[in-house]
């Protein structure tokens, strides 16, 4: 069975991001990758709530 993933980039999606997650995850999305413009953007800590999303702050880790 074929796998679906999103990756997508996100700056201060607020109170967006929680449905966001949710609805694409019961369309069946496997995982979600986030990538958080502002690496200290308090929407972090929602996504990491969910064991199918991976979020990766723009740090200087991803900058080199």
């Amino acid at each position: 069975m074929a796998r679906v993933c999103i990756i997508t980039t996100v700056r201060d999606p607020g109170v967006c991001l929680e449905s966001f997650i949710r609805y694409h995850l019961a369309l069946g999305i496997a995982c979600i990758y986030i990538f958080f413009d502002d690496p200290e953007d308090p929407a972090i800590q929602v996504a990491l709530q969910f064991s199918d999303v991976t979020a990766i702050p723009n740090d200087e880790a991803l900058q080199v």
